[in-house]
């Protein structure tokens, strides 16, 4: 830990899954790194959901709550692009297992800033993903906000999501910042993501 700078990391995630290793042996291998005092939390990321919600058991039985990292924002992206996004099978596991989420790319990249495609290929760039874009620009200019502040207030109205941000200027860190101010009906984020 000394080349971190730091004594306890404050979340240990494993990346990717290995198929091949028995849950269980993870789950030790995890909790032995907790009980070795090198980190507070641990949890994984882009991992099935099954072996996801086998994982939160074995961890839950040690008395340790599991930390989920997945893709999450109001703009889905194209699974042909983007791998590791939270799906209704991880979102039930989740839920089930009362897991913290850790989402990232939870601004969708800069979806929501853009009026436009940029020219590069886009993996939010759908449709649907377009509506919720303009359902953005629209409630922002009614709460005399921003649109990607708007998709970030959305994503923070789900309860024990940690959304992840990455700011390139203080003026995209101020934009993010403020949705932490902007509180969403139950009504508006139901509309935000269908429309209805």
């Amino acid at each position: 830990m000394a080349c971190l700078g730091v004594e306890v990391i404050d979340v240990l995630l494993l990346h990717c899954d290995d198929p091949a290793r028995p849950v269980a042996e993870l789950a030790e291998t995890l909790l032995g790194v907790v009980k070795a005092g090198y980190a507070a939390r641990i949890g994984v990321s882009n991992w099935p959901a099954d072996r996801l919600a086998t994982l939160a058991r074995h961890l839950a039985e040690e008395g340790h709550r599991a930390v989920a990292s997945y893709q999450f924002s109001l703009a889905t992206p194209d699974p042909a692009h983007v791998s590791g996004s939270a799906d209704p099978d991880i979102l039930r596991v989740i839920r089930e297992h009362h897991l913290p989420l850790l989402s990232w790319s939870s601004q969708a990249r800069g979806f929501f800033a853009r009026t436009a495609s940029n020219g590069s290929v886009d993996p939010f760039d759908s449709e649907r993903n377009r509506d919720r874009r303009a359902r953005c620009v629209a409630l922002a200019g009614q709460l005399g906000s921003r649109p990607e502040t708007v998709a970030l207030a959305w994503n923070l109205q789900h309860p024990d999501v940690w959304p992840s941000i990455g700011p390139r200027t203080t003026e995209q860190l101020d934009r993010s910042l403020a949705a932490l101010r902007l509180s969403l009906t139950s009504e508006q984020v139901r509309w935000l993501e269908h429309g209805d």
